[in-house]
């Protein structure tokens, strides 16, 4: 689907009167746009969000300074090194052994605080690590490059959890209007169409809830945690409308085929 068709596809998914149009559509066609405008719409949500990843520094600073004591003590001996995590850790902490910088994502020492930033490997004092406030400027600099460092792992999760959230929001809002489609008997309308329009009337949601991750969404009334990522109840609602009202009115279109039909 070329980016013109993904985005009337999108617009269209604003009006659940549309529904009707692609009830027929194969269901893979419907989890492939799905996919496609998570995927989309986390670019676009980067871009929205590039001028406050610019801000991190100042912010960092701003906060520190909120602080009158900040301080860790580095003489704590430590037996062995530490990792974080312990397995493929993001920041190994070795203040007794004094090792030798090998590549690590970030490694702190008695002496220096090593980091691979986006212009490569760095070294600092370890002072600016163990007393910020003394160092507020080289402190928000490392808190930037260690942000840059984990930010690809972390849109790799964001992105992961967001599909599996959805795909499982899909599953459930599916079966749920299947079985109350069923028990009501109001209707013979096909399975598929009933699958097609749960994922189209997710497209809204999907926009919304990706295009403000960077923001506060206190407004959409966050009520359950899946991994990390809200679940909203103000997003359900919205759901909730637009599929019904979507339902509707395929039935109504159903129930006007079935009268043409007898005439002739």
């Amino acid at each position: 689907m070329h980016l013109k068709e993904w985005a009337l596809a999108v617009a269209y998914s604003f009006n659940p009167m549309y529904y009707k149009k692609v009830a027929d559509a194969p269901p893979k066609e419907m989890f492939a746009l799905v996919n496609k405008t998570i995927t989309r719409a986390f670019v676009v949500m980067l871009i929205v969000a590039l001028p406050m990843l610019v801000a991190v520094p100042s912010y960092v600073s701003s906060a520190l300074g909120s602080f009158d004591v900040l301080t860790i003590d580095g003489r704590t001996e430590l037996g062995e090194q530490i990792g974080v995590p312990a397995h493929d850790p993001h920041l190994v902490i070795d203040l007794s052994a004094q090792k030798a910088y090998e590549g690590e994502r970030a490694l702190l020492t008695r002496e220096y605080f090593y980091f691979q930033s986006p212009f490569g490997a760095k070294k600092i004092n370890t002072d600016y690590v163990l007393d910020p406030l003394a160092h507020k400027r080289e402190s928000s600099l490392i808190v930037f490059g260690l942000f840059l460092l984990w930010l690809p792992s972390l849109l790799i999760y964001a992105y992961i959890v967001t599909f599996l959230k959805y795909l499982i929001w899909w599953a459930v809002f599916s079966t749920m209007a299947i079985v109350a489609i069923r028990a009501l008997v109001l209707s013979s309308m096909r399975l598929r169409r009933i699958v097609n329009i749960c994922a189209y009337a997710l497209l809204p949601i999907v926009i919304l809830e990706v295009l403000t991750i960077p923001f506060d969404t206190a407004w959409l009334f966050p009520i359950l945690d899946f991994m990390g990522f809200a679940i909203n109840l103000g997003s359900i609602l919205l759901y909730m409308v637009l599929l019904i009202i979507g339902l509707v009115g395929l039935e109504k279109e159903i129930r006007l085929e079935i009268r043409d039909r007898g005439r002739y």
